[in-house]
């Protein structure tokens, strides 16, 4: 799990979204909040997740303040949240490994996971998988919007103040 490694030492992310029908590209900036496949079992990882959201960066509230909140969103996206085509995915060997080291053809990988398997071989499976998956969040300080389809175009930049409580401030930007 290097990427959740990386973003524990260091979390400044971005993700960018677009939305072909509509042209409109979001861009959000913030601090990644990974919340670990064993965040319920392991009191370290519990640690982590719970030192995670109480920091001034995340500014949770209400039950998202809370650690078990977060364990149970991991399971609800887990079992509801991905299709079983992408659960599938957390079966397979690592990205980037070379094919003539692993142990299956890439044919032979499973297709689609269902959440708990049916089967004992499926069950263990899916606990495989399940054990590579990991929920990150984004604690957002920047969010952009880039329209395209309207003419002119618009950029809009929204920027969360570092006081808690306080009203994101908005700024209309050259796209």
């Amino acid at each position: 799990m290097a990427k959740c490694a990386h973003l524990a030492n260091d979390p400044r992310c971005e993700a960018s979204f677009w939305f072909e029908d509509t042209g409109v590209q979001f861009r959000i900036a913030g601090e990644a909040v990974v919340v670990p496949n064993d965040a319920d079992a392991s009191p370290g990882a519990r640690e982590t997740l719970e030192s995670a959201i109480g920091a001034h960066r995340v500014r949770a509230v209400g039950e998202e303040g809370k650690a078990d909140w977060w364990v149970k969103e991991r399971e609800k996206s887990w079992s509801e949240g991905i299709s079983g085509h992408l659960r599938a995915t957390f079966a397979r060997p690592t990205p980037g490994t070379p094919l003539h080291r692993v142990d299956k053809k890439p044919e032979e990988w499973t297709e689609t996971i269902k959440p708990e398997g049916e089967t004992e071989e499926q069950k263990q499976e899916a606990a495989a998988a399940k054990a590579n998956f990991t929920l990150v969040a984004i604690a957002p300080h920047t969010v952009e919007m880039l329209e395209l389809k309207v003419v002119p175009n618009r950029r809009t930049v929204w920027t969360r103040p570092e006081s808690p409580g306080g009203k994101w401030d908005v700024l209309a930007v050259v796209p």
